[in-house]
């Protein structure tokens, strides 16, 4: 293992402007896979709170039942 690190050692020593644009780049593109996931996480939170807003925070919507049958469900 301590030859294949010493290899990787020295050719990121040859050429360190590639180096140092490789490791910004994933850094960048670390940043910006984690703003993206959390921007829908966060996106689909604030639908399901809207959602429970405007329309309670009901399980089971019944349509067209009569008041018996509300009753008897209740």
């Amino acid at each position: 293992m301590s030859i294949l690190s010493k290899l990787v050692l020295k050719y990121l020593r040859l050429n360190p402007r590639r180096t140092s644009i490789a490791g910004i780049s994933t850094m960048l593109s670390v940043c910006l896979l984690t703003l993206v996931s959390n921007v829908f996480v966060w996106g689909f939170q604030y639908m399901k709170e809207a959602e429970v807003r405007l329309n309670g925070s009901w399980h089971v919507r019944y349509n067209d039942i009569s008041k018996e049958q509300a009753e008897k469900l209740k």
